[in-house]
Order: structure tokens, then C-alpha cells, then sequence
């Protein structure tokens, strides 16, 4: 009866257990659905805001977005952009060394490839 009830017990953890991650699975999916969708949202606003010719707007939202999202290699390009249309090249210059650091070497050749617009 004791080596039952504790088989009964391992089992209840074990299921637990995995249920736990199952749930987290189901988590970790959404959470990467809605980190994409904001990502593609903010790319979308940050280019029509520069088709506007609105930099203050542009380099206000782009700043933030990165403190959302630091892995988003768009949201410097348009940073960049911003801040070299309004004449802040060395700010520019410091921002493209911040991106340097938090983006991995293909992000930021993106970034550089994008540099012809600017």
C-alpha cells in the first residue's frame, strides 16, 4: 500500500510537472507571436512617419521602441535616419555604435546596407 501511494504521488508530481510545461510552451509561442507583431507595427509606423518627413515624431518613437525592443535592427535604422535628416551626426554615430554592440553582424549590416538611404 506505501509503494503505491508513493507511486501515486511521483506520477501526480510528474504530471504536474509536465503540464507546467506545456503551459509555458503555450506562453513562450504567444509571447513570440505579440513580440513580432509589435516589431512589424512599430517598422510600419517609424516608415510612414519618415514618408512624412516627421523626425522629431520619428526619433521620439524609434527611441522607444528600442527600450522595448533592443533587438530590432529597424528601429535604429530609422534612429539613425532620423537623427542625421535633423543634423545630429555624432549622436548618429553614437547610436550606430550602440548598435554595433546589441545586434548581432548580420543585423548590423542590415543596418549599414540600409546607410545608402540616409
Amino acid at each position: 500500500m506505501y509503494i503505491k501511494c508513493r507511486e501515486n504521488k511521483k506520477y501526480a508530481w510528474q504530471h504536474k510537472k509536465h503540464r507546467s510545461y506545456q503551459e509555458q510552451d503555450w506562453l513562450i509561442q504567444f509571447s513570440t507571436k505579440y513580440h513580432l507583431s509589435y516589431m512589424g507595427a512599430v517598422s510600419e509606423l517609424l516608415k510612414q512617419l519618415d514618408s512624412l518627413h516627421s523626425y522629431d515624431l520619428l526619433n521620439q518613437y524609434a527611441m522607444k521602441s528600442l527600450t522595448i525592443a533592443p533587438d530590432n535592427p529597424k528601429a535604429y535604422c530609422w534612429l539613425i535616419r532620423s537623427l542625421k535628416a535633423q543634423g545630429m551626426n555624432e549622436l548618429a554615430t553614437n547610436e550606430l555604435a550602440a548598435a554595433k554592440e546589441h545586434l548581432t553582424t548580420e543585423e548590423y549590416e542590415e543596418i549599414l546596407a540600409f546607410g545608402a538611404n540616409w
